[in-house]
C-alpha cells in the first residue's frame, strides 16, 4: 500500500533520516503514479532539506494531479523563489492567489487558505491584502503555530522585520517548529543577517539537545 509508505516516510522524515524517507516516497510514487500525497509530502520534504531543484518537480507533479490545490500552488512558488526563476515565480504566485481567493470565497474562515494567502499576497506586493488577511488568520486561528509562522513570512517580505521577528518569537515559542524548514525558508531571507534569527534557531536546537 503506497499509504504505508507514505506513513512511514513522513516518520523518517521527522526523525532526521534523510536517504531512507527519500525510498519511501520512491517506493509509494512507483506503486501509485496518481498520488497527489506522495508527490507533495516528498516535495515538502525535499525542500526542508535544502533540495528545491528536486522539489520543484515534484510540486509541479502534485499541481497537475490537483491543478487548483493552493498549498501545492503556494510552495512551488517558494521553491522557484529560492531557485531565483522569477517569471515562472511570479506566473505560479498570481495562480496561487486565484486559487485562495477562490476557497476563500467558499469558506471565508479557512485558516490555511488566510495563513498562505497573507504570504502569497506579501509575494506579490499587495501589501494592504496581505496585512488584512494576517489579521483574519490571526483570528480565525489564533492558537496555531502556522497562523504565527506564516504571518511572520508575510512580514519579513515586506520588510516589516520587528513585526516578523515578534511573530516568528511567537510562533517557536518552547522550541516549537521545523528547524530544517525554517533554515531553508526562502520567506526568511530578509530576517538572516540579524543576530535575532540565529537566536531563534539556537532555541529551537536547545529544545532537541543538539547544541
Amino acid at each position: 500500500m503506497p499509504e504505508a509508505y507514505i506513513a512511514r516516510a513522513m516518520l523518517l522524515s521527522l526523525q532526521g533520516r534523510t536517504d531512507e524517507a527519500n525510498q519511501d516516497y520512491e517506493e509509494a510514487i512507483r506503486l501509485n503514479p496518481a498520488s497527489f500525497d506522495a508527490h507533495y509530502l516528498y516535495a515538502r520534504h525535499r525542500f526542508q532539506s535544502g533540495e528545491f531543484e528536486r522539489a520543484v518537480p515534484l510540486y509541479e507533479a502534485a499541481v497537475k494531479l490537483r491543478p487548483d490545490d493552493y498549498q501545492a500552488l503556494c510552495l512551488l512558488e517558494g521553491s522557484l523563489l529560492k531557485l531565483g526563476r522569477m517569471e515562472q515565480h511570479d506566473e505560479v504566485a498570481r495562480r496561487a492567489m486565484r486559487a485562495i481567493d477562490r476557497q476563500l470565497a467558499i469558506d471565508p474562515q479557512d485558516g490555511r487558505a488566510l495563513q498562505l494567502g497573507t504570504t502569497n499576497a506579501a509575494r506579490l506586493g499587495l501589501r494592504d491584502k496581505a496585512r488584512d488577511l494576517a489579521g483574519r488568520a490571526l483570528k480565525a486561528r489564533p492558537d496555531a503555530f502556522s497562523t504565527y509562522y506564516n504571518v511572520a513570512c508575510a512580514y519579513s517580505i515586506m520588510g516589516e522585520i520587528d513585526d516578523a521577528f515578534a511573530m516568528l518569537d511567537h510562533a517557536v515559542q518552547h522550541g516549537r517548529g521545523n528547524l530544517e524548514w525554517i533554515e531553508h525558508d526562502p520567506d526568511f531571507d530578509n530576517l538572516r543577517s540579524d543576530s535575532r534569527f540565529d537566536a531563534i534557531l539556537d532555541r529551537i536546537r536547545a529544545s532537541r539537545g543538539v547544541l
